[in-house]
């Protein structure tokens, strides 16, 4: 199982090279530029996409309470996060999707379930709205603003 996310991880960076270059104006399939976004994370402060630009973005839509997502959370916290986290061209972002149950104790829970340590933000349903996806999906933006991976 290990290997398998290990080999997963090397695929999602590998599409992020593949797919640099085009340029559409929304994400809703691989190879088209990413709506900008920008939310609020729990604990204060807010992350922008655009603010990123030059690094690839690994983003985790999430439920707060989807048993799935905390499931694969402490996977993702693991094998993705942990892996690439000192590369200064990287960074992680999960956003829960989860509106109406979304709030600082809920995804707190979350974090704390999970184990993972990147920043995760509130309320971020109009993201998913943006890129055409649900939670518990992963997305990859690559170093020039282009989507290069979505799916579970």
């Amino acid at each position: 199982m290990k290997n398998q996310v290990k080999h997963k991880s090397w695929i999602i960076i590998s599409a992020m090279v593949i797919f640099m270059g085009t340029s559409l104006s929304y994400a809703q399939t691989v190879g088209e530029p990413g709506p900008d976004f920008e939310v609020n994370l729990l604990g204060g402060g807010s992350f922008k996409l655009s603010d990123q630009k030059g690094k690839v973005v690994f983003v985790f839509l999430f439920g707060n309470t989807c048993s799935f997502c905390k499931a694969v959370g402490p996977t993702v916290a693991t094998s993705i996060y942990q892996e690439f986290k000192s590369n200064s061209d990287f960074v992680a972002i999960g956003l829960d999707t989860w509106d109406s149950s979304s709030g600082e104790s809920s995804v707190t829970g979350f974090k704390k379930s999970t184990g993972i340590t990147f920043p995760l933000a509130l309320k971020a349903k109009s993201v998913e709205r943006a890129y055409e996806t649900t939670y518990d999906r992963f997305m990859v933006i690559d170093r020039d603003g282009v989507l290069a991976h979505k799916g579970s």
